[in-house]
């Protein structure tokens, strides 16, 4: 199956998936990731690394 998508600026995004999950899997993907850096960012920061080191970390 083949998902369009239009955003806000007009641009048109395609998106091939086998199933409506495997869809949702890749529409999700970006925000998983981004919640698992800030979740490491976090957990540097409450083991007290200074900015200079998780600056190294990342």
């Amino acid at each position: 199956m083949q998902l369009n998508l239009k955003v806000e600026n007009n641009t048109n995004i395609s998106l091939e998936a086998e199933s409506n999950e495997e869809a949702l899997e890749k529409l999700l993907w970006p925000s998983k990731v981004l919640r698992g850096i800030s979740r490491f960012i976090l957990q540097m920061v409450s083991a007290g690394l200074s900015q200079d080191q998780l600056m190294q970390a990342i």
